[in-house]
């Protein structure tokens, strides 16, 4: 049997186990009471995502292989330089096999970006290839922004990590989602929230349970705006542990 075949299988059966499943949930939810997701960093950049996330990242960028990516939450910017450095990777490849090398971009946008991420990421070896934007990402003038620079992309990769309200994710999906080509997809991260006891949050907020990134997943895709796009579990009953429970959506 293919190693990808016999993989799946294996996470079907991973899956459907229970034991596991809430084996997963306990430690996870646990594992927020002590900052965990603030233990890691990529290329020197806190990238605050539970590791399985950061491998999740990298596999669907992987999958897709877009030339665009739009990030909203930018925070230390581990994230932003996490997808640059798997486009700058899959760049290099091109180059050393001497096809034609695309460019590839990362826009990311916040509503704040503290001059110390900024300079940060402005001084980083890979801020060629980040286009840094502030503003609110639901906002018309900063909507227009990203359109602005993401046209003549081809393949475009949306993340979603900002606000974690319903309706500001729900305003991101159908600003974002024209975007999108078939085939690509909108990772949207921390939907886990819908399902997470609310006091294994720290820092409380005002989203939680029926008021989650997940909460306007659903009603994206109930929407027209969210027309050929589905839920795509596969990454996730593979790794388990994740903050973006049914939050992958592939366009067809």
């Amino acid at each position: 049997m293919d190693f990808f075949d016999n993989r799946l299988k294996m996470s079907e059966r991973n899956f459907a186990d229970k034991r596991l499943r809430d084996a997963a949930k306990t430690w996870h939810n646990l594992s927020r009471e002590y900052d965990y997701q603030y233990m890691f960093e990529w290329m020197g950049r806190p990238i605050i995502q539970d590791p399985q996330d950061i491998c999740a990242i990298q596999d669907l960028i992987w999958r897709v292989k877009p030339d665009l990516i739009v990030e909203t939450g930018i925070a230390h910017g581990g994230s932003l330089v996490l997808s640059a450095s798997i486009l700058a990777a899959i760049g290099m490849g091109e180059h050393l096999a001497g096809l034609p090398i695309k460019p590839r971009r990362v826009i990311g946008v916040d509503i704040d970006i503290r001059k110390q991420n900024r300079d940060a990421l402005e001084s980083h070896p890979l801020s060629g290839i980040i286009k840094l934007i502030e503003g609110s990402s639901v906002s018309e003038d900063i909507v227009t922004k990203v359109y602005q620079e993401a046209e003549g992309y081809k393949c475009v990769l949306i993340i979603l990590d900002s606000n974690h309200s319903a309706d500001h994710v729900y305003q991101e999906l159908v600003n974002y989602a024209p975007l999108v080509n078939a085939g690509s997809a909108i990772f949207v991260l921390d939907t886990g929230i819908e399902f997470a006891p609310p006091d294994s949050f720290k820092v409380q907020r005002h989203w939680g349970p029926g008021n989650s990134p997940l909460t306007a997943v659903n009603k994206f895709l109930a929407s027209p705006a969210g027309k050929g796009f589905e839920k795509d579990r596969s990454i996730e009953k593979r790794t388990l542990i994740t903050c973006a429970t049914e939050g992958l959506l592939v366009r067809g």
